[in-house]
């Protein structure tokens, strides 16, 4: 056991209380938006044998509009993209940042689930766009990127939806 002197302790403690608050943060934005706000999501399988799930959602802050994803069994790159090609084919490049990772180990036994979300800004033009519907949608992802393709819409309209919902709701408390 090491011993260490109280500005260290101190040190180490200050190292951890970032990580600390971005956890906190996190759990309360997806809580916020997850849980009162409307998703649409999909199952699918990779490698045969481990299912994955993709959420999505629209959020807002101020006036600036993100559209938020969760994986499960994925984990976004540092700095994710997401293609997108609407019905229309317009494709769409949106550039996110991963806002959470959380892993859970089942107890002892081998399997682990990993959770992550990232939001990716849009703008009310964006959204208009996606409206028409989603044919493709392309994200950095690991071990795999994820994409999907889509025989019928799946995730545009709702998308757009959700940012009706939110824009007619102004800024009433």
């Amino acid at each position: 056991m090491e011993i260490i002197g109280r500005e260290e302790e101190q040190r180490l403690l200050d190292n951890k209380k970032p990580n600390i608050l971005l956890v906190a943060t996190i759990c309360l934005l997806w809580t916020a938006i997850g849980v009162n706000a409307q998703t649409v999501s999909y199952s699918s399988r990779l490698f045969a044998k481990n299912n994955y799930s993709m959420t999505y959602c629209v959020s807002k802050l101020d006036n600036a509009y993100s559209i938020v994803v969760k994986a499960s069994g994925l984990v976004f790159l540092n700095h994710p993209k997401m293609k997108v090609r609407t019905y229309d084919n317009i494709v769409m490049e949106f550039s996110g940042e991963v806002i959470g990772v959380s892993a859970h180990t089942s107890g002892g036994e081998a399997s682990s689930s990993t959770v992550a979300y990232s939001q990716f800004a849009v703008t009310p033009s964006d959204m208009e766009i996606l409206k028409s519907g989603v044919s493709k949608v392309w994200i950095s992802t690991a071990p795999v990127a994820h994409e999907r393709t889509f025989d019928a819409d799946l995730i545009g309209a709702k998308l757009y939806e959700f940012y009706q919902e939110l824009s007619n709701k102004g800024e009433d408390f």
